[in-house]
């Protein structure tokens, strides 16, 4: 007698099998539930979530492409084999692309701690391009490649505190060269209390002056009521905090603390990593920028 084979039970997972697999937080995980529609997992009766293979391979494909600058907004409805493509194009991508030679001279100098000769690099990119194509076409990768370096053990702290200093430098240079006029717009920038990376906010600040705008740099580490003590005072019509911190918790608090506090007619916006674990409902006008490109483009439209 033949008898038929059982067939095997498909594995599930809960949400914290998940969240120890993937490395994503159970918050980040409902965020891409609820607001983006990237997985739909199946419940138990008692309502618990439970979730297939797939849906954890999706959820570790997605936190990667986040990682490497995508918007999850314009990837969470792929299906599994096409962000495993995207993943593979990045990799291709990444592998063939020569970098900016200046970088290259950067990262080789910078290894002997030849600093005088990395100056002068920065020095000859200042002279050849107009300052945002220094930023965007420069500056930007340079700060990518340390990043990668860094994470990868094959940069030294002391090194990268370094190169990022002198790219503070540069860019308080360029908005010192900003040409300045009375908008309408009058814009305060700042990163949270306990925030101390500041790279991401001088950006946007130094683009705000590239684009003519009225502008106020607080700088990071700021308290919370201080911000809004300089808003008021100085009359803003837009705050620009930035923040890496991917507690979000911690971070929510922070932004519906300002929300209730600051004058309404105060548009809020937020930029850094904490924007693609970021769903937020606020009583003002606000805009999430998840890379510098979008607050670049957003301040061009601004007058």
């Amino acid at each position: 007698m033949i008898y038929n084979k059982p067939m095997k039970e498909e594995a599930h997972f809960s949400i914290r099998q998940v969240i120890d697999l993937t490395g994503v937080s159970e918050f980040t995980i409902r965020g891409w539930e609820n607001r983006y529609q990237a997985i739909t997992p199946m419940r138990t009766e008692k309502g618990r979530r439970l979730y297939t293979k797939d849906d954890l391979l999706k959820i570790r494909a997605l936190k990667d492409l986040v990682e490497r600058g995508n918007q999850i907004s314009s990837i969470a409805h792929l299906e599994l084999f096409e962000l495993q493509e995207l993943l593979l194009d990045d990799q291709m991508i990444n592998a063939n692309v020569p970098k900016h030679p200046a970088i290259n001279a950067i990262i080789k100098n910078s290894d002997s701690f030849a600093w005088d000769k990395v100056q002068k690099i920065f020095r000859e990119q200042r002279k050849k391009n107009n300052p945002k194509e220094i930023i965007f076409k420069f500056l930007l990768p340079l700060i990518k490649e340390i990043n990668i370096l860094v994470a990868n053990n094959q940069f030294s702290v002391a090194r990268e505190h370094i190169l990022s200093a002198m790219i503070k430098e540069e860019l308080y240079c360029l908005k010192n060269h900003g040409l300045s006029k009375k908008s309408k717009s009058k814009i305060v920038f700042a990163t949270p209390e306990d925030e101390l990376h500041e790279m991401g906010i001088l950006l946007s600040s130094t683009l705000s002056t590239l684009s003519q705008l009225t502008g106020l740099y607080i700088g990071p580490n700021t308290p919370r009521q201080q911000i809004i003590d300089v808003c008021i005072r100085f009359e803003a019509s837009h705050l620009v905090i930035s923040s890496t911190n991917l507690n979000t918790e911690k971070f929510l608090h922070f932004i519906h603390f300002l929300d209730k506090n600051l004058p309404r007619n105060i548009t809020l916006c937020i930029g850094g990593p904490v924007v693609s674990n970021l769903t937020v409902n606020l009583k003002r006008s606000f805009h999430l920028f998840g890379s510098i490109e979008e607050i670049n483009s957003f301040f061009i439209s601004l007058d």
